[in-house]
Order: C-alpha cells, then structure tokens, then sequence
C-alpha cells in the first residue's frame, strides 16, 4: 500500500482512471505529473503531456476519483494538495491547490469510494487529514491522529469505504480504522494495529 517515491524523476504512483484508456504518474524530482493515453488491448502508454504540481522533490501520491474526473496529488515539500480535472483526451485541467499543512510532508492520497471524502497521510505531522469533496474540490479539513501513529505512510481502503488501511513507516506495523460512511472520519479498529512481515525499507523522501 505504499508506492516507492526516489530522489530520482521515475514514477511514484500509477492510477488508471475508468477503463483504463489514461494513466497518470508523480515525477517527484521535476514537480510534475506525466498523463499518458493507454491503449486498453496491449498496455502501451503514449506521452500526451505534463503539468506542474507543486515543487520539485515534492510530488508523491495520486489517485483518481470514482467519476474519473478528478486527480489529485501531494507534494511532499510545500505540503500542498492539488487537484485537477481530467479532459476529454485524458489532460489535466489545474483546479485548486490547497494547504495540507505546511510542514505535514504528505505521503499519500486515497479517495473513498463514494467520492464524497478523501485521506492524506501527514508523515511529519504523524496524522491522517481527512478532505470532503464538493464537485471534486477539497474542503473542510478535519486531523486524525489517534491510535499513536508515528509515521504514517501508505495508505489503502477497502471497496466497501468501511476501512481504511494505514502503514506506519517508523513503527513497521499496519493500522486500520473504521471509516464513518457521511464524513470519513476515523475510529480505532478491533486488534490495530499488527506488526508487518518484516521492516519497512522506503524512506519519506
């Protein structure tokens, strides 16, 4: 549930929005996202452009909305979240680009499956933001940072938008939370969290 994220301008996160005709990837070092048209039968991608998001060394997780017309992405260095349409030929259109906190350093983004909310994880700030959408926009933050979370990373939930998974960085184990179904907000899951199979090996930048 974590995307590797180097010093290097290779890809961080790949999602593939609807049948899977676009796709689009963090380029951390460049501070842009590269969109790709897919074709659906053999997987070959073909360049169709870049945009900004936000400084170099910065730019982590992306995730596409249920619709398939939104994308967002965090940035790692200014602590942004932005978000952005998807176009007919599959180019981002820029929306809005909105403080997760200055010094959050955030990691990852996940939208739930309804598309009402969505979650970043605040490596720095040891804590989950939660986002509400209103037609796509960010809005109305809320923080989570119970359960003692040190350094939370990866993030995942379920299809049923029930749970939501966190990978603790610093601590090596895995949490999971109760989602609440209308605002997203976050409760402490029977028996969380659980140590992983090994230690974690990806640094926050």
């Amino acid at each position: 549930i974590y995307a590797r994220a180097t010093a290097s301008s290779s890809a961080t996160n790949t999602p593939v929005p609807g049948q899977g005709n676009f796709a689009y990837v963090t380029n951390f070092n460049s501070g842009k996202i590269s969109e790709f048209k897919r074709n659906i039968t053999s997987g070959v991608l073909t360049q169709i452009a870049t945009i900004g998001a936000g400084l170099s060394s910065g730019p982590k997780g992306i995730a596409v909305d249920p619709s398939n017309k939104y994308v967002y992405a965090v940035n790692y260095s200014d602590g942004n979240l932005s978000t952005y349409s998807i176009g007919s030929k599959g180019k981002l259109v820029a929306l809005t680009s909105v403080s997760d906190g200055a010094s959050s350093q955030p990691q990852q983004v996940v939208v739930s499956p309804s598309g009402n909310f969505l979650w970043v994880s605040d490596y720095k700030a040891h804590q989950i933001t939660i986002w509400q959408l209103t037609s796509g926009v960010p809005n109305s933050p809320t923080t989570f940072s119970g359960a003692g979370m040190s350094g939370p990373v990866g993030l995942a939930v379920n299809t049923a938008g029930t749970i939501l998974y966190v990978a603790d960085l610093d601590q090596g184990v895995v949490y999971w939370f109760n989602v609440n179904s209308s605002t997203g907000a976050l409760t402490n899951g029977a028996g969380s969290p659980i140590a992983s199979q090994g230690s974690f090996t990806d640094a926050p930048a």
